[in-house]
């Protein structure tokens, strides 16, 4: 019985070379991309953050032009209104973070107290070397004291994002026609649906998720305020910043401020109670009111989330892990809109 040759293709490759190929070529320019987010972070992180502003500040501003107001001056009126909010941001987290350097000495000692009473029992060997790392603050201190020295690099950094955000809002409205003048009417109608359906879902994603992170942070600052803890105002303002990261805000959001509790107050129940009712609202706001708010419009994998956060934390630390989902909802919605792709985005639904 003969068996007949597999077919070559025509370009003298079998399917496999071909697939391993591909493989090979996509994990190079996975390594390409990757060295130049990080190599061009400088420029690229301001533009991604701006692009995220836009998405905030293009529906306020298209409200305000319905209601009459002219258009460049709504925008400069938004503009001036972004950057009032960042700059309050920073002197606050400024003022807060050199009153903690201040009072730092006192809540290390209460921490060092604490720890030596709740490992007493401890064998010696044991208790002494869990007490030495549990003890050992200096980097929180040295981290502040960075944050301190770094505060010029803020403004620096604001300067470009706001740049960057004027021109992304003036370019937005000659777009259409450069597209229909570079690719024609019928290519430049496809590639602005596309980017409509992308501002649509990012649009709809951050305002809900800012509605949400706006709630967490007013709670988070009731609920601290009534124990007196310190820099409330702050914890609130952080968690509504935290919690734009989805799994891993919440709890950073919740464990900062009980660590806090547990060095300021003389009684452990209060820090517990504190604890309790963060989490409580967490699980409310995240559980409950936002699902039933969202609905499937995010529609993107739980795993592909916590991938991307890893990836964008790696890549771009704190910042990346902000725009983790939004550039992910990029991709899912540009490989939808790619007969080719289409198969990867359905791959990456829920």
């Amino acid at each position: 019985m003969s068996t007949e040759p597999t077919p070559t293709p025509p370009n003298g490759l079998s399917a496999f070379t071909q697939q391993l190929l591909v493989a090979v070529l996509g994990l190079i320019s996975l390594v390409g991309v990757i060295y130049l987010l990080r190599e061009f972070a400088v420029v690229l992180k301001p533009l991604c953050v701006a692009a995220f502003l836009a998405y905030l500040v293009i529906p306020a501003h298209l409200w305000l032009v319905r209601r009459g107001i002219n258009r460049p001056l709504a925008a400069i009126a938004l503009i001036a209104m972004v950057i009032g909010l960042f700059l309050g941001l920073g002197v606050l987290l400024y003022a807060n973070t050199e009153t903690l350097l201040e009072k730092w000495p006192s809540y290390e000692q209460k921490w060092k107290n604490m720890t030596q009473d709740m490992l007493g029992n401890l064998p010696p060997s044991f208790r002494d070397s869990l007490n030495l790392h549990l003890t050992d603050t200096r980097s929180v201190s040295l981290e502040l004291k960075s944050f301190l020295g770094s505060f010029l690099g803020f403004f620096a950094t604001l300067a470009v994002v706001i740049v960057y955000l004027v021109f992304l809002l003036a370019e937005r409205s000659s777009l259409p026609h450069r597209l229909a003048k570079a690719f024609g009417e019928q290519r430049a109608n496809e590639i602005l649906n596309v980017l409509a359906t992308i501002s649509h879902a990012i649009t709809e994603y951050i305002a809900l998720k800012a509605f949400i992170s706006f709630l967490g942070g007013v709670g988070t600052t009731l609920i601290l305020s009534i124990f007196g803890i310190d820099f409330a105002l702050t914890w609130g303002t952080l968690a509504f910043v935290l919690n734009f990261i989805p799994y891993l805000g919440s709890i950073l959001a919740t464990i900062l401020p009980v660590l806090l509790a547990l060095v300021q107050l003389d009684s452990v129940w209060a820090p517990v109670l504190i604890f309790v009712l963060l989490i409580t609202m967490q699980q409310l706001l995240g559980t409950f009111i936002e699902p039933r708010m969202q609905g499937t419009k995010l529609g993107v994998s739980p795993l592909l989330i916590i991938l991307s956060l890893a990836f964008w934390g790696v890549v771009w630390g704190i910042v990346g892990m902000l725009l983790a989902v939004p550039l992910l909802m990029v991709v899912k919605i540009v490989f939808a809109n790619i007969p080719a792709t289409r198969p990867v985005a359905d791959l990456m639904g829920k």
